[in-house]
């Protein structure tokens, strides 16, 4: 397989970065919707390209790298353009400053990702990865594009942008996709909820994939948000048994 297949992520990670360079083109000719589309379609080939790299024997050290460079353009400075073109172009150098935020941020959030990397999957992302912050913002867009004028104001947009800015430079835990192979209770639940995902996706696209990103957000706040209270709590748990005791 090593002979045949290490062609084959290479192949996805350029139709990744394809796709980026599509949005932005997209984006400048005021294309939002297509554009946002292509960086969606950009996150899909990136959840492929590791996982055939691993299943074929390929994963290189060059590929890794070469797959972050793809994806600072497909999550960080195509979903960046997108935003400018679409609404910060009227906040003026507000709207420069939050772009390269933005953009900083997952270049640092890729950075911290290579340094640590072993070729060993985790099972979860320190910091919610540089593809669903950007897949979350083209979300938006094409949920907003059908008249829901509630959570597309700049507002909005500006907030969005500042948390998942900070979210990818934060050490918040995030759950990564599942692995080929099902041996945990919690792997086959992951492919549960991803399967139930894609059937709610595939029937309405448009309404659903920008509430169902909101929540995999929330959940990794959540569940960072429970850990601190529970190390809060626990010591003054055991404080009190002992006094009773």
């Amino acid at each position: 397989m090593k002979k045949t297949g290490w062609a084959l992520p290479y192949f996805f990670t350029v139709s990744n970065l394809f796709c980026g360079f599509l949005a932005v083109a997209y984006s400048l000719n005021e294309q939002y919707v297509a554009a946002s589309w292509l960086i969606i379609a950009a996150g899909f080939l990136d959840g492929l390209d590791g996982k055939i790299a691993r299943f074929t024997g390929s994963s290189t050290r060059f590929g890794v790298e070469f797959d972050s460079m793809a994806d600072l353009i497909s999550f960080g400075v195509a979903p960046a353009v997108l935003l400018y073109k679409y609404q910060f172009y009227r906040l003026e150098f507000l709207g420069w400053i939050l772009m390269f935020f933005y953009i900083a941020a997952g270049a640092f959030r890729l950075a911290r990702f290579n340094l640590h990397f072993k070729g060993v999957r985790e099972g979860y992302f320190r910091g919610i990865p540089i593809t669903m912050a950007g897949m979350t913002i083209a979300a938006l867009i094409i949920f907003t594009s059908n008249g829901i004028t509630i959570v597309g104001t700049i507002g909005t947009t500006t907030v969005l942008t500042l948390l998942l800015s900070i979210l990818m430079i934060s050490t918040i835990r995030y759950e990564g996709l599942p692995g080929f192979a099902l041996t945990t209770r919690k792997e086959k639940a992951k492919v549960l909820i991803l399967t139930l995902s894609a059937v709610v996706i595939v029937i309405n696209p448009t309404f659903t994939f920008f509430p169902l990103m909101v929540c995999y957000i929330l959940c990794g706040i959540f569940e960072w948000s429970f850990s601190i209270v529970k190390r809060t709590v626990k010591p003054y748990i055991h404080s009190t048994r002992n006094r009773n005791l």
